[in-house]
C-alpha cells in the first residue's frame, strides 16, 4: 500500500513539473535536448536542489548551447492572459 502511494506521489510530481514546461521560453532543437532537461532535473533533485523543471530546462538549454557556440531561439512577447499571463511575465523578467 505504501509503495503504491509513493508511486502516485511521484507521478503527481512529474505531471506538475511537466505542466511547468508550458512556461518554457527556450525551444529545444530536438527530442534529445528535451530529455536531457529531465535528466538534469532528476540529478539536481537527487542532490537536494529543488527547482521547477521549466527553470532547469531553459537554463540548461541556454548553457549547453552556449558551450557549443551556436545560438538558441528565445521566445518573446507571449499572448498569455489572466493568471497564467502574470506568471509568465514574472518568469520572463
Amino acid at each position: 500500500m505504501a509503495a503504491a502511494l509513493s508511486g502516485d506521489l511521484a507521478e503527481n510530481e512529474l505531471r506538475r513539473q511537466l505542466a511547468t514546461l508550458a512556461l518554457s521560453q527556450v525551444r529545444p532543437s530536438g527530442a534529445m535536448e528535451a530529455l536531457a532537461s529531465a535528466a538534469w532535473w532528476n540529478m539536481l533533485s537527487r542532490l537536494g536542489v529543488r527547482l521547477p523543471l521549466v527553470v532547469v530546462h531553459d537554463l540548461g538549454l541556454l548553457l549547453s548551447r552556449a558551450r557549443q557556440g551556436s545560438r538558441r531561439e528565445v521566445m518573446r512577447g507571449s499572448a498569455a492572459v489572466g493568471a497564467g499571463g502574470a506568471v509568465l511575465a514574472r518568469y520572463q523578467a
